[in-house]
């Protein structure tokens, strides 16, 4: 998947967390995961301190290098004093996160949407944003 990055996530905010959905595919497979890291990298050092909620309810598949632009994202998040959560991933990719250990790095529950992710998180105090 060769994908513009303008096509690849689609940002809106809620509150004062930025919601990136996934669009571009059901997948984000070694072609498309650099893309998408670079994307939402950018985003990220344009918006220090950001709160950002990654959904990828419209996602089925994720490559092992997706995987590994995650936690760059997550890398370049914490530099910037901010924060990324995950939500809507499917059963399948959550068990990969789970037997990977990202599930304890990002926090996610399976099935979980957007609303009830931005409640939870509030709820818990889980953003976990560094102080500026």
């Amino acid at each position: 998947m060769t994908a513009d990055a303008t096509q690849l996530i689609r940002y809106e905010m809620s509150n004062d967390v930025t919601v990136g959905t996934v669009d571009a595919a059901a997948s984000l497979d070694s072609d498309g995961a650099k893309t998408f890291g670079d994307a939402v990298i950018a985003h990220i050092q344009q918006h220090p301190g950001i709160k950002l909620l990654i959904n990828f309810q419209n996602i089925t598949y994720l490559s092992s290098s997706a995987l590994s632009e995650l936690l760059r994202i997550n890398d370049s998040a914490k530099s910037q004093k901010g924060a990324v959560r995950l939500c809507g991933l499917s059963s399948d990719i959550h068990k990969v996160f789970e037997v990977s250990n990202l599930a304890a790095v990002f926090k996610v529950n399976p099935d979980e949407n957007v609303e009830r992710t931005i409640m939870r998180l509030d709820r818990d105090s889980e953003w976990g944003v560094y102080p500026t």
